[in-house]
């Protein structure tokens, strides 16, 4: 078995197809198996499907090895083949499905929303396999070997003919193709959570012993002949439905060697027996279904809120802003002026946390003093807005400037702790607020360390469940779009060389 490990697929393939090598073929399922069940296992969601496109995948290859294996070259993978094979078993049963669905999905429309968010791989299982077949074969299979096979970028270069640099560039390059296809399918994400989430959830375990199971069976009907192969595949891993059609076809006279029969009728027996308990795991399959659909209307409706809330900070923002305010955040509805309120000195900044309004401020300045990236994003709050127009700037910047920042959020911290030279501040003071439910407008004045010029600064704040933050909006989102502009410039790009 050591020395079927060291053969690449193409030479496995070929001792399969001229010589019938079982070792050979068993190698290639055992290799491939997670890929394939969780694939399958993505898009159909339930294990016993799973299982069936996986042994209809691989029964595939082993009837069409011959053809294959004179196409393929040493260095060829199956990996992609495969993966597109899974793509095209599954969307029948998916077509099967749709009209089902679409009548949970009007009856579940009106149910009462929870407030839990929707987990990013929640929102982006459903949609992975078919924006992936969207890509080009480069960079799919870029992906695939990055993260389905877990190769780092060296020996995704090697398997591709590329060099480690260009690896990297066409697994970015995907990875932004990928992102852009999921939110024009409405899956608000970034190309680095896409990253992020792929690495943890893209291939899944399969059940142990299904790779012996599926190399057995792909086999045993890979010798029986092309006509009789998918017949006696389905007898072996379809259930109770399966059963007229399995009579029938051995009815007609279909040879079978005895062996296999015996074991397929074993196989058959354990699945009737397990179909109760099928239908009681399709039952929670449907409520989790109903869940996900009511917790993705409570994700828009937020989003919504959250718009509207923005268009009231920047109108709270503009507002003239006349009397007194304590800087505790505890005060009721106002505008208010605070010209003698004292200096908080850099020395007593502590990162105190979000329960008023007064706390974010100081737990804010913190932050930026530590030049902690973590704690600093914690005290902000994005404009969903503001935040998908700095994403479309960054992806049409150029190479370089994506290279140097693979998200907005490090051009915020960029802008934010360098361009804004905030490690002269040595303290701060609340000069006016206005509070408005739960938002709130303040200019709050910074004193510099070197005895240099104060300067003053607008922040809107707004409290939802988790406390206040700052939220970056208007104005703040212009700033960010011109110092993005700026080191895309390429009189910037070279003065930075």
């Amino acid at each position: 078995m050591d020395k079927m490990q060291e053969k690449s697929d193409a030479h496995l393939l070929l001792e399969y197809a001229e010589n019938g090598s079982e070792a050979a073929f068993t190698e290639i399922v055992a290799r491939y198996t997670d890929l394939v069940y969780s694939s399958a296992m993505r898009q159909v969601g339930s294990p016993d499907l799973a299982r069936d496109v996986a042994q209809s995948v691989f029964s595939d290859l082993a009837r069409k090895a011959g053809s294959l294996a004179r196409k393929m070259i040493e260095s060829d993978r199956l990996m992609g083949w495969l993966y597109r094979s899974t793509r095209y078993e599954v969307l029948p049963i998916l077509r099967s499905e749709r009209r089902r669905l679409t009548r949970e999905r009007l009856v579940m429309r009106d149910l009462n929303s929870t407030s839990e968010p929707l987990p990013d791989w929640d929102r982006i299982r459903p949609l992975l396999d078919e924006a992936m077949a969207s890509l080009g074969d480069p960079d799919r299979d870029a992906l695939l070997l990055r993260y389905f096979e877990n190769e780092d970028l060296r020996s995704v270069g090697v398997a591709l003919g590329i060099s480690d640099d260009a690896a990297q560039k066409r697994v970015k390059r995907a990875l932004e193709k990928l992102q852009i296809y999921l939110v024009r399918r409405g899956v608000t994400t970034t190309a680095a959570a896409v990253s992020t989430v792929l690495s943890a959830n893209a291939v899944r375990m399969a059940p142990a012993g299904l790779a012996a199971t599926l190399a057995s069976a792909s086999l045993a009907g890979a010798k029986i002949g092309t006509v009789s192969t998918l017949t006696l595949l389905k007898f072996m891993t379809m259930t109770k439905a399966k059963l007229a059609v399995t009579s029938a076809i051995l009815a007609a006279g279909i040879a079978t060697p005895i062996i296999l029969q015996q074991k397929t009728n074993a196989k058959l027996r354990l699945e009737l027996n397990g179909l109760r308990q099928q239908t009681q795991e399709l039952a929670k399959f449907r409520d989790e279904n109903q869940r996900l659909v009511r917790l993705k209307a409570e994700g828009d409706a937020r989003e919504q809120n959250l718009a509207q809330t923005i268009r009231e900070l920047q109108t709270l923002q503009s507002a003239p802003k006349p009397n007194p305010a304590v800087l505790d955040g505890t005060k009721s509805e106002g505008a208010n002026e605070t010209p003698n309120s004292p200096l908080v000195p850099m020395a007593s900044w502590a990162n105190v946390g979000f329960g008023t309004w007064g706390e974010t401020i100081q737990s804010y300045f913190w932050a930026t003093s530590k030049r902690d990236s973590n704690a600093f994003a914690n005290a902000v709050l994005w404009d969903p807005a503001g935040r998908a127009r700095l994403e479309r700037l960054l992806a049409a910047a150029p190479d370089s400037v994506r290279q140097r920042f693979t998200s907005v959020d490090e051009i915020l911290y960029d802008w934010w702790f360098n361009d804004q030279a905030t490690s002269s501040f040595a303290a701060y003071r609340l000069v006016s607020s206005k509070v408005y439910g739960d938002n709130v407008s303040a200019i709050v004045e910074l004193q510099d360390k070197h005895n240099g010029p104060s300067r003053s600064i607008d922040l809107l704040l707004h409290r939802d469940n988790d406390g206040w933050r700052v939220v970056y909006a208007g104005d703040r989102i212009i700033d960010l779009e011109g110092y993005l502009q700026r080191v895309s410039s390429p009189s910037r790009a070279n003065a930075d060389d």
